[in-house]
């Protein structure tokens, strides 16, 4: 039992400390609200795992060198939050339920590319516990990301420099998926 825990554990630790910094994003982004920044993280993270699930019984989706092609979503989000420079007022990329899931999910692909080969290794019931242990580690996430956004200097940097970080985040999350796709 112990093992399951601690396996679960440090698979959502190493494939989502990019999706920790996200959501800490996120969290301070002054437009955004909290609650869709939960909702959205767990609506992703559970077609994370249901793609990944589906793929370990066999059925695979997506290709797996299309993935990267997901990067496409947070460039898509980015670019047209990016200032210009006659701008007099900061445009913030839009932090709605459809934007942060999407963002999760683009962001997903080495999820998706390690939760696979767990679940087609370990029975149904070890990929429940993975699963709810995935739960779990979301919730402790997004208190942490929460918590560290309300800090006064990351929350003044990004109420000062969101405008410009935020888009600028999303979009090298973005470029370096989709180079993964390149390298395939």
């Amino acid at each position: 039992m112990f093992a399951l825990i601690g396996g679960a554990v440090a698979v959502f630790v190493v494939t989502n400390l990019d999706d920790f910094v996200l959501l800490t994003l996120l969290f301070a982004t002054p437009e955004a609200r909290s609650r869709t920044v939960v909702v959205g993280q767990y609506l992703g993270l559970a077609i994370l795992v249901a793609i990944s699930a589906i793929a370990a019984v066999g059925l695979v989706v997506v290709p797996t060198r299309w993935v990267g092609l997901l990067g496409v979503i947070p460039v898509v989000l980015g670019i047209p939050a990016l200032p210009r420079r006659h701008d007099l007022t900061p445009k913030v990329a839009r932090v709605n339920l459809r934007a942060v899931v999407g963002l999760v999910v683009a962001d997903g692909a080495d999820n998706v590319a390690i939760y696979t080969p767990v679940f087609r290794h370990v029975r149904l019931g070890a990929s429940l516990g993975y699963t709810f242990a995935f739960a779990v580690m979301a919730a402790v996430w997004c208190v942490l990301a929460a918590a560290l956004a309300r800090r006064r200097t990351i929350a003044t940097t990004v109420e000062r420099w969101g405008h410009v970080l935020v888009p600028v985040v999303f979009i090298i999350i973005g470029v370096a998926l989709l180079a993964t796709t390149l390298h395939r």
